[in-house]
C-alpha cells in the first residue's frame, strides 16, 4: 500500500451530494474516486451515506467499488431465518427504491471453483423485501471489523444454518 495516501478515517469522506430523501432517511452520494485497500488493491469507487430521520438508527456509510472485471460477487450467508413482520416493514421502507445495496465482507476464503467468497453481514430482511418487490439488489464490500479471516470469520459470523450462496440458496462448495 502506498503510505503517502490519505486514510478516509483521517481526512473524512469525499464531498457528498444529496440524491434522495424520504420520511425515513436521506441518501447522499460522492463522485467516483480512486481508492486503495489495505491489501494494496486499487479501485474506482463512490461513497454512499444514508442518514436516518430516527436517530435511534445509526447512519450508514458504504463504499461501492468498481473493478471486479464485471464478475458477480459470490455472496454467502448462514442466516436462513426471516421474521416476515420485519420483511413487511422493510418492504414499506424501500418500496420507492430502484436498487438497494447490502454490505458484504471478504471472507478470505475461496470456494471449490477458486472464486472469492463474500459474507452478507446485514440486510437479509431488506434483501427478501427487495426481491418480493422486484427491486434490484447489489452488494458492496465494507470493512471487516471482526479482525479475523477464513474459518475464524465464518465462526464469528455464523447464524443459524449451513453456509449457502445467497443467489441460489445452494450450499457452499468448499
Amino acid at each position: 500500500m502506498n503510505k503517502d495516501w490519505n486514510s478516509v478515517k483521517k481526512t473524512g469522506l469525499p464531498e457528498l451530494e444529496e440524491v434522495s430523501t424520504t420520511n425515513f432517511s436521506s441518501v447522499y452520494k460522492s463522485k467516483e474516486v480512486l481508492i486503495q485497500t489495505k491489501r494494496g488493491e486499487r479501485f474506482v469507487a463512490y461513497c454512499r451515506k444514508e442518514m436516518y430521520a430516527n436517530k435511534k438508527w445509526k447512519d450508514e456509510v458504504y463504499w461501492f467499488i468498481y473493478g471486479t472485471g464485471g464478475r458477480k460477487m459470490k455472496v454467502i450467508s448462514s442466516q436462513r431465518y426471516l421474521d416476515y413482520g420485519i420483511v413487511d416493514a422493510k418492504a414499506e421502507e424501500i418500496k420507492n427504491e430502484t436498487v438497494i445495496i447490502l454490505p458484504v465482507i471478504n471472507s478470505g476464503l475461496k470456494d471449490n471453483t477458486g472464486e472469492e467468497l463474500f459474507i452478507l453481514v446485514d440486510g437479509h430482511h431488506r434483501k427478501e423485501a427487495a426481491e418480493e418487490l422486484g427491486i434490484e439488489v447489489e452488494y458492496e464490500e465494507v470493512e471487516n471489523e471482526h479482525g479475523v479471516e477464513g474459518d475464524e470469520l465464518l465462526l464469528a459470523c455464523y447464524n443459524d444454518s449451513d453456509w449457502y450462496y445467497v443467489d441460489t440458496e445452494k450450499l457452499v462448495n468448499w
